[in-house]
């Protein structure tokens, strides 16, 4: 019975009324146009076997016809059609306590049995309007469904006892070319060329892998980046691994494009793709989800806030006036946000591609705008680093200054940057009037996000409380003995 919305086709309605002479006067305004198919039925008992066969978009009931329980059984089939079927309820009178009446019992729409024609083809037009509207929202929909389900991971559960492969998704199943009725598990090694390497990272609990090879249905190497967790399946452990494929990103930034590796402690290897590759991703990424509030969210809500309007020119009690223009007035700074986070969304990842820069403009504008008294210890040419780590250092900053601007109670921030001996560099980051206590300290969102940040670059993070309610974020990173920023111009 669940049939999707078209607009090419006639649309259908139902006509519930006793009195066959009134009911051929709507069928009278109806036919001329041309564009709906028209059923009849003198009681609701009638009509239920023709809601359940045909399906009606529109049905067009004498009140007075119609019972609670009908009521509940119209709910149940919106239910399934979401929004399907407009009802438009009919009376002898015109009263308020009629119209609250219809309006109680779920219709959308009232007249009275005086109507004209023209009242009614109105409100025709104008389900029509909402119909092939919801179409389009639906068609939109399914569209960007389909898309996500053609651009989900593949997703492979892994045992680590033997390193069968236990279960996948379709886009594992499309991209190694598993046969979903096999009867013999398949294995890691059936995909992944270079396994004793693999089955090394694993063993070490490593949790994310980059620039490994898996070889494909069409037995074609390609690049991919594995995430990596471990669980425990019915008192057996087992690996969840989300596989990327990176050829889109190889080919927009080129094919020669260069690998790197840096330790993350003696006995964890990561190996991440060259810079470009990852900023093009995230930074395409951004545009993506940008394009789409603006183009699609946006005009949505621009679409709401002209029929909000139109309903307004058509209010007469003063009251609902009043509520119609307040909605408006909240609609319009919907807006207004909506675009504004479109547009911070929009900014480069590194403003001006230089992490100098950008940090001097950030404690400027930090500084004057919000009266917050901020210092810089120490120095260090941040351009000397590749563009990937310039990127996640200014991203951590800001994180820890926005948390500064919301919690600190002195105003004040520094920065302290100190280069070890080890060929790593050391952040300290240190917000005042904080009121952290080091044992209730909780990973938030935004520290998380830090952390994130920090294993992109082989880094490390650590969150304490210091003397005099001070909050310290300390990062310390590689610093790579290869400039790929060198490699990139």
């Amino acid at each position: 019975m669940n049939r999707q919305l078209e607009t090419n086709h006639p649309h259908s309605i139902l006509i519930i009324e006793e009195a066959p002479s009134f009911s051929k006067y709507i069928e009278s305004c109806i036919r001329p146009l041309d564009r709906f198919n028209l059923f009849n039925a003198t009681t609701f008992d009638d009509a239920r076997s023709i809601i359940l066969a045909e399906n009606p978009e529109i049905i067009i009931y004498d009140l007075f016809l119609i019972s609670d329980d009908d009521i509940q059984f119209l709910d149940d089939v919106q239910q399934q059609n979401p929004g399907i079927p407009f009802k438009i309820g009919l009376a002898a009178m015109n009263d308020d306590s009629i119209i609250q009446r219809a309006y109680r019992m779920g219709s959308d729409y009232f007249l009275s049995k005086s109507f004209t024609r023209h009242e009614l083809i109105g409100i025709l037009d104008n389900i029509v309007r909402q119909i092939a509207y919801r179409q389009r929202i639906f068609e939109q929909e399914k569209h960007y469904r389909s898309l996500f389900e053609l651009a989900a991971d593949p997703i492979l559960l892994v045992s680590t006892n033997d390193f069968s492969i236990l279960s996948y998704n379709e886009a594992a199943q499309r991209l190694y070319g598993f046969e979903s009725e096999a009867e013999e598990n398949y294995f890691l090694d059936d995909i992944v060329p270079d396994f004793a390497q693999l089955e090394n990272l694993m063993e070490g609990k490593v949790k994310s892998i980059g620039g490994a090879n898996h070889q494909t249905i069409e037995n074609r190497k390609i690049p991919v980046i594995v995430n990596i967790s471990y669980l425990e399946n019915q008192g057996e452990e087992v690996a969840l691994m989300s596989v990327k494929d990176i050829r889109p990103l190889l080919t927009e930034v080129g094919k020669d494009v260069n690998f790197y590796t840096h330790g993350v402690d003696k006995n964890e290897n990561m190996v991440s793709i060259e810079t470009k590759a990852f900023l093009l991703g995230e930074e395409n990424e951004r545009r993506r989800i940008q394009r789409e509030i603006h183009d699609h969210v946006g005009q949505l809500l621009v679409s709401l806030k002209l029929q909000l309007e139109d309903n307004l020119t058509k209010a007469e009690d003063d009251s609902l006036k009043s509520d119609l223009v307040q909605t408006r007035n909240d609609l319009i700074q919907a807006i207004k946000t909506l675009r504004s986070i479109t547009t911070k969304i929009d900014e480069e990842l590194l403003p001006k591609n230089d992490l100098d820069m950008a940090l001097k403009e950030l404690f400027q504008r930090t500084a004057d705008k919000h009266r917050f008294e901020i210092i810089k210890e120490g120095d260090y040419r941040f351009s000397s680093l590749p563009l990937l780590f310039q990127a996640h250092v200014f991203r951590i900053i800001e994180e820890s200054l926005t948390n500064s601007l919301k919690y600190s109670t002195e105003q004040k921030y520094s920065l302290h940057i100190e280069t070890l001996q080890n060929q790593q560099l050391a952040l300290t980051l240190t917000s005042y009037g904080m009121n952290h206590q080091s044992s209730t300290i909780k990973l938030s969102g935004g520290l998380r996000f830090m952390q994130h940040r920090a294993s992109m670059i082989g880094g490390r993070i650590e969150f304490y409380s210091g003397v005099e309610n001070q909050f310290i974020i300390k990062l310390t990173f590689p610093i790579p003995k290869i400039n790929l920023q060198t490699a990139e111009t």
